[in-house]
């Protein structure tokens, strides 16, 4: 079975790595400059922090990435992770760029948003890496093996 993570802050490239550590297969980085970090920035980043994990781009939106760029892009990553890349095409998603890392709550100059954004959470708190973790590793586990096409989110209640 294979699993992969879907991420793309850059400020935040310790799930990437310990997703690599727990056994995910790939890294699907989204095109959405509005809402995240650059797609391409964050690729070349995982290449160097990852080993086995493929990269990509989990939906490469053509009205933001002509062809030629996108292809030459893709090469380049390839050149930093040979044999570990791919891409997918879509229509993907825009919107305003949302920010609740953790690093980005707790930023100086705004010492009440982890608190704004934590009382919207019903548990009060953003999860920790070991929760999400822990879900993965059950559904890695004998007890999740009659569990198919479902999504389980791991979001404190939201």
């Amino acid at each position: 079975m294979e699993f992969g993570l879907t991420w793309a802050k850059l400020d935040e490239m310790e799930y990437v790595t310990e997703a690599e550590r727990l056994g995910f297969t790939h890294l699907w980085a989204t095109d959405s400059a509005l809402i995240r970090s650059d797609a391409f920035v964050f690729l070349t980043v995982a290449a160097q922090k990852t080993s086995t994990m493929k990269l990509g781009v989990g939906v490469a939106v053509p009205g933001l990435r002509l062809a030629p760029t996108l292809a030459g892009a893709m090469a380049t990553l390839n050149m930093l992770a040979p044999g570990r890349c791919f891409v997918a095409l879509g229509t993907g998603t825009y919107g305003t760029r949302k920010d609740f890392s953790l690093a980005a709550l707790t930023a100086a100059g705004e010492p009440d948003r982890l608190a704004r954004v934590s009382g919207r959470i019903p548990m009060g708190r953003p999860a920790t890496a070991e929760e999400v973790a822990q879900a993965v590793l059950w559904l890695l586990s004998d007890a999740a093996l009659y569990v198919t096409g479902t999504v389980i989110k791991v979001a404190g209640g939201l």
